[in-house]
């Protein structure tokens, strides 16, 4: 073979691993731009869910009561009471609206729970 062949065959082996070699470049350097991309907006999204959660964090501090040991025992018991009859309440309203949605019978200890009580469904 001529020598002017190995020079023509080893120039295009060259030309051809240096394309190979920018092409792939090429595609690192495009999907390392979406990913950077994708990464600001993660922080974005991050940034603005923790600001949520520091403000709600400080809503709650802010709602905090005193400690249950200063307050007295028949204030803190009627509240316990209270508490506990909102619960059922809400509990029957959640389960007479959800049988409701499905078509299914109401239970008459429900119904009759939830006039006496004052509460609506629908």
């Amino acid at each position: 073979m001529p020598w002017w062949f190995w020079i023509i065959l080893w120039s295009l082996l060259v030309l051809g691993a240096l394309v190979w070699l920018v092409w792939h470049a090429y595609r690192v350097i495009i999907k390392g731009s979406r990913a950077y991309r994708e990464l600001l907006s993660l922080n974005d999204n991050f940034s603005h869910i923790w600001e949520q959660a520091q403000k709600l964090e400080a809503q709650k501090r802010r709602a905090e009561r005193e400690p249950g040991i200063f307050v007295p025992v028949t204030e803190a018991y009627a509240e316990y009471e209270q508490g506990k009859e909102r619960r059922q309440r809400d509990r029957i309203s959640r389960r007479i609206q959800k049988r409701d949605s499905l078509g299914q019978p109401q239970r008459l200890g429900d119904l009759r729970n939830n006039a006496r009580k004052g509460a609506t469904h629908g």
